[in-house]
């Protein structure tokens, strides 16, 4: 119950609690049949107004803050996991939301914005995941962004796997021990070899042993009498033709191409051992495609590393690609006789951009989806072909399991051929053409 003045203006009453209100927490207000009009004719039917505390203005998603002991760390049976969100909840919708894999019953009990999930029934020595699906929302009825896994081994004593000489949060297996001692050899054995006999001559000394064994100057020899045997007979480039030697050190952004084809080269390495472990697929909840770039991250041996790497390589080909356009269209390397080799380098650029707009969407994630939410409905404005060219590119007019196979397809297979194919033609111009360099 909750102390209210009650002000009128008319036909309008004005309730005023006399004490601040708790948030988050749902009201009801009553009305009941003895209120009556100035002539005394009394209401037909009890009138009942619910509402909550929590402003209808808040369009802000929640987020899961932290969890109690970490993903990754030891639970014992019956032992309990807290998960700190950023604002009061729903706690029903929490509560569905959160399932436990392998097939487990969790009990919740909650304290203002922290749920405490009590993990009753669980094996021993067995991994369990904590699942909490993206319908989990708060009191305005946003939705979390992404979906959130939380995986623990269920062990007696969360310190029970630990080695004897552990180090909080950096170093928890013998493994990782085994690593730092053999690090720290290593540069012991370095520091050595230089304060002993000097890089120089131990650098030396190893190219005589391998030269005297296997006389690879003689190869090397005839590897370059091959290369300007074949160099002599192909056309010149406008800097070797007339000396321009120094370019690339006058004009950095003369590389901005050839960081460009280095970091695809990467992307290209990386995507290869990403693949492997990709599953494209919306099936399950959550979908096999978020839960195998999890299992990337958390379970393939240097997996992190390989989607790191990938994901700024992605970002920096970008750059360089859309930073190399400026530079020739501004260098007036565009005009006769390149305009050719332009339109190449603008369709490569257009390639670069769906590389990764398709490469976005494959974690089939919240960002994922909005993402390709827009991208659908940019692509069905297209005058008269919008919806023939959605349904070639996302499959339909709807985002699906369609729209993933199709993003596959197109990073996986065609755009790689497609940047290739034209990366070697743009290429092969600018070595009959030769650079247009500032003069």
């Amino acid at each position: 119950p909750v102390l209210a003045d009650i002000s009128w203006d008319n036909s309008t009453a004005t309730l005023t609690p006399r004490h601040q209100l708790e948030e988050g927490v749902r009201y009801s207000l009553t009305v009941d049949t003895s209120l009556t009009d100035v002539r005394g004719n009394p209401m037909e039917e009890p009138f009942l107004l619910t509402f909550t505390t929590a402003g209808t203005s808040d369009r802000t998603p929640p987020r899961l803050v932290s969890a109690s002991p970490p993903a990754g760390s030891n639970v014992a049976p019956g032992g309990q996991v807290r998960l700190a969100w950023s604002e009061p909840m729903d706690r029903d919708s929490v509560e569905e939301a959160i399932w436990v894999s392998p097939m487990a019953v969790p009990t919740f009990s909650w304290s203002g914005q922290v749920l405490t999930v009590t993990l009753d029934g669980v094996e021993l020595g067995r991994v369990y995941t904590i699942n909490v699906d993206p319908t989990a929302s708060d009191l305005a009825g946003n939705r979390v962004l992404e979906p959130y896994a939380l995986r623990y081994l269920a062990a007696p004593d969360p310190a029970a796997d630990r080695p004897f000489f552990y180090v909080e949060e950096w170093l928890e297996t013998w493994w990782d021990l085994a690593l730092l001692v053999a690090a720290i050899s290593l540069l012991a054995v370095l520091a050595v070899v230089q304060a002993r006999w000097g890089w120089r001559r131990v650098v030396l000394t190893a190219f005589a042993w391998v030269e005297e064994r296997v006389r690879t100057a003689r190869y090397l020899g005839e590897a370059r009498r091959l290369y300007y045997a074949i160099d002599r007979q192909m056309p010149h480039t406008h800097a070797e033709r007339y000396g321009a030697k120094t370019v690339w050190y006058w004009y950095p952004f003369y590389c901005l191409g050839g960081i460009a084809i280095v970091c695809f080269v990467i992307l290209g390495v990386t995507g290869l051992v990403l693949s492997l472990y990709y599953v494209p697929s919306t099936e399950g909840s959550p979908s096999a495609a978020y839960r195998s770039v999890e299992s990337i991250m958390e379970d393939v041996s240097f997996g992190f590393m390989f989607r790191a790497i990938h994901h700024w390589a992605a970002n920096i080909m970008i750059a360089a690609v859309f930073l190399h356009m400026l530079r020739v269209y501004f260098t007036g390397a565009y005009r006769n006789p390149r305009e050719l080799n332009w339109v190449a380098g603008v369709i490569l650029l257009g390639l670069t951009l769906f590389y990764g707009f398709s490469g976005y969407l494959l974690p089939w994630n919240q960002l994922s989806y909005w993402a390709g939410t827009i991208g659908l409905e940019m692509a069905r404005t297209v005058p008269v072909a919008g919806d023939w060219f959605a349904h070639l590119v996302f499959g339909g007019v709807e985002l699906g399991a369609a729209t993933l196979t199709r993003m596959y397809f197109f990073h996986v297979l065609f755009l790689p051929i497609a940047t290739i194919t034209l990366m070697v033609v743009h290429l092969i111009a600018v070595y009959i053409q030769g650079l247009a360099e500032p003069h």
